[in-house]
């Protein structure tokens, strides 16, 4: 069995990882300036090859700047493990193919009967990030997991909103019970209520996984996590592939599809509840 990275491999991983999108976004951003933005502009082809191989260019040596042999250390290790493979493919994830994909992907813009360069930017960035910013949701949460700090911000993260929440009734108390010589004390409004309404609404539905604090609890966290990385990045939970990482080797106790689907059904519960308190398949394929 080879050894799993510590989680300051995992760390420094996905800080690589933030990195490299940072930069990739500054580069293509560019690169796409200097193309017309009018709605009208249409790309000669004979354009299209050479904006492509800019994109490229650039892909590259955003990785060369931004990975070295430390951050390659957790990548080497996810990307051998089955338990992530097997997730991958069920995301859809495939090894690209093209020569360069940015081809089709101007293409597609350019034949568009509005012509905008930053969605064009928009599109060629998420499709030279969305494999690298997947594998750093992984990572995030594997180190998060394997130190044990989500457990004790689960625990933990409750009672201080609460102590913040009690803090806020004893001001407004104070607020209302106090003669200021006749001078109004501004307080409240608008940011006051959305604050207030952000931290119940957290306490609620935020750590509706943690209601149980059983040697389970780290797993559910872990799994939460990986269900919100998936909203985000896919737009759905994808509760197959959260079941095929639940079986990484450093999680000793493997989790049953129904426990998924349960943390999943919290998680809507929670987005919607979070919405309304105001808190606030193109393109997956690896490039090597």
């Amino acid at each position: 069995m080879r050894d799993i990275p510590t989680p300051a491999q995992f760390d420094s991983l996905e800080k690589a990882i933030e990195q490299f999108i940072l930069v990739l976004g500054q580069k293509f951003g560019e690169i796409t300036e200097k193309v017309s933005n009018d709605l009208d502009y249409h790309l000669p082809d004979g354009l299209i090859s050479g904006l492509a191989e800019e994109f490229k260019t650039a892909r590259l040596e955003a990785i060369q700047s931004c990975f070295n042999d430390e951050t390659d250390i957790a990548y080497t290790w996810l990307d051998r493990e089955l338990s992530f493979q097997v997730a991958m493919q069920k995301l859809g994830f495939t090894t690209s193919t093209s020569e360069n994909p940015y081809e089709k992907i101007i293409e597609i813009h350019n034949n568009r009967t509005k012509w905008r360069s930053h969605h064009l930017k928009k599109s060629v960035l998420r499709h030279a990030t969305l494999h690298l910013a997947y594998v750093g949701g992984v990572a995030r949460a594997s180190s998060g997991f394997i130190t044990g700090n989500r457990r004790k911000a689960a625990i933990e993260g409750p009672k201080a909103i609460q102590r913040m929440l009690d803090l806020m009734e004893q001001i407004e108390e104070i607020q209302k019970s106090t003669d200021f010589l006749g001078q109004p004390i501004g307080l409240g409004g608008r940011v006051w209520e959305r604050t207030k309404s952000n931290m119940e609404g957290a306490l609620e539905h935020l750590f509706s996984t943690t209601k149980r604090d059983d040697k389970d609890l780290a797993a559910r966290l872990m799994a939460s996590e990986l269900i919100r990385l998936h909203i985000k990045l896919f737009s759905a939970p994808h509760k197959g592939s959260v079941y095929s990482l639940m079986g990484l080797p450093f999680i000793e106790r493997p989790m049953e599809m129904k426990t998924i689907e349960r943390l999943v059904a919290l998680e809507n519960v929670r987005t919607e509840n979070l919405d309304s308190s105001q808190l606030s398949i193109f393109g997956r394929k690896i490039i090597c």
